[in-house]
Order: C-alpha cells, then structure tokens, then sequence
C-alpha cells in the first residue's frame, strides 16, 4: 500500500522508517518498545528510524511525521508494529497516514505489513514457551499439560484466524520428532473474539487429566491487558488448586523481534531495496 508520489529524485538519501506502537500508559511497556526501536536502528545505520504510538503516549503519529519533514524527509517507510493485521493495521495507522500526505503533498508513504507469522515472530514464540517450561522445576508429565495461547483479541476474522494459525503451527512444532510436549494446544483472546480465556481455562481444567496448563500471553509488550491476564489465570488457579498454572513472558523486547520488523521493512521497500524508488502502487507482500 502506498501514499503519494514516490520518486527519490528529490531526496538522495534513503526513505526514513516510522515505527508505530499501538500505545500504553505502562512504563515498562513504553521502554520495551523503545528497546526494539533501538535494535532495528542499530541494524539499519544508514536509515533513520523514528518510533511513535497510535494512542495512549506519545510522539503521536502527526508528531512523529513533523518531526521527519522538519529533517527534510519525504519518504517514509511506514511499519505498524503489531501482530495482527486488524483495525488498527487495516483503518486507523492508513487513514492517519494518507491524511499527513494530503496535508504535506511532498512527502510520501509505504506501509509495511504487521509482524504475523514472520519467521523470527514464529522462533521467539517458540522459544518464550520454551523458556516458561524450562522456569518449572516440576515434574509435570506432557501428556497432562495443556498449552493454552490467548491472543489480545479483534472483531477482525482475519486476525484471529491468523492467531489460530499461529496456535497450531507452534504447537506442531513442540510435536515434531519423538519429544512430545504438550498433550494438546486451545486458542483464546482476551477480549473482542471468542472464546475468552476464562471459558477456557475453566473447560481444560474441567474435562479431567489435566495437571499443568501453560498460558501463553501472545503480547508484544508488557502492559496493563498482561496484568489482567495474569488475574484471570490466578482466578481460575485458585479454583483448580490441583492443577499447576505457569504463565509466560511477553515476546519483546529480544533481537527475534527486532529481526521480524527488519524482514517486513525489506519486503516494503521491494527487492531493489530502501536506497532506490519504490514501485508506484505497491501492495502489501503475502
């Protein structure tokens, strides 16, 4: 998906890269997001990258983009750092987007694909569950540990198709070879799509056989949507006292991330990669 006319002749140099955060109030959460800005600039010296949030912090997007034509860029490479495709990805980043083109007719945009299922997405997922069953000192056998993956949530079917896509491929993953590790694998949201993840817990927990559940939170980042996981999970722990939670870490910060937002960056700028003009109508990579 582009905005505007995109021709390099008037800016030698290469497009800048805005990173769009959706936004929280938490501390923690803010400064994680900075920390993958950090690593994506690292690996990209020649390339400005400026990071910016949808809502709830700030720079907003409108600061952010000022911020890039007062530094005489025209050209933006614009990537939501998300992990679905859904309202935000979709609507509200584009629509905020083309109307800075239209009020700035010198400038121009690209707009990168959300993370998804980018490789390095798929590998820190892995190894986040991986890290949560290493922290548990128990002797759970696998054939009674449930791995249970809860998504934020979207009214968007594309989006939690997405997440259920995901939920298998990790799973198929811990299942491959001889080394079984989860006795089966149940996707849930938070909020916004079905089924949530009290119904969930309550239905492994309920069907008998079932000694460990592992939760994991598929968020990039902390905030307050971890917090509230965290006590649904406590909720129904104190109900199944028998059965042990363990509930993982976000993805993000990590250099997998990092490396997800550099590959979706490339495929924006197009194979001739970011120095030279993109395509005129470019649309988003599969």
């Amino acid at each position: 998906m582009s905005f505007g006319p995109l021709g390099c002749d008037q800016e030698p140099r290469s497009p800048a890269l805005l990173i769009i955060g959706h936004g929280t109030r938490n501390r923690d959460g803010l400064n994680q997001f900075a920390v993958v800005v950090d690593q994506v600039a690292a690996s990209l010296p020649q390339t400005l990258v400026v990071g910016c949030f949808l809502e709830l912090a700030e720079p907003t997007i409108q600061q952010a983009w000022l911020k890039l034509i007062a530094l005489g860029y025209r050209r933006v490479v614009v990537l939501p750092l998300l992990l679905f495709s859904a309202g935000h990805a979709k609507r509200d980043i584009p629509q905020q987007i083309a109307s800075l083109v239209r009020q700035n007719p010198q400038t121009s945009a690209i707009m990168a694909r959300p993370l998804s299922r980018h490789p390095s997405l798929l590998r820190r997922t892995h190894r986040c569950i991986e890290e949560t069953l290493l922290a548990d000192n128990s002797t759970t056998p696998s054939a009674t540990t449930t791995l249970v993956m809860v998504g934020r949530g979207s009214f968007d079917p594309c989006a939690t198709t997405d997440m259920r896509l995901l939920s298998e491929l990790i799973f198929r993953q811990f299942q491959q070879g001889n080394r079984e590790v989860f006795s089966s694998v149940e996707t849930c949201f938070y909020a916004m799509a079905e089924p949530r993840l009290p119904a969930v817990l309550q239905r492994v927990c309920q069907r008998g056989g079932v000694g460990r559940v592992v939760v994991h939170p598929h968020l990039l980042f902390r905030g307050e949507l971890l917090n509230a996981i965290h006590r649904q999970v406590d909720e129904t722990a104190g109900q199944f006292p028998a059965i042990k939670f363990l509930v993982g870490k976000p993805l993000g910060p990590d250099a997998e991330i990092a490396d997800s937002v550099l590959g979706r960056y490339r495929q924006a700028c197009g194979p001739s990669g970011p120095q030279r003009a993109a395509p005129p109508h470019l649309s988003v990579p599969g």
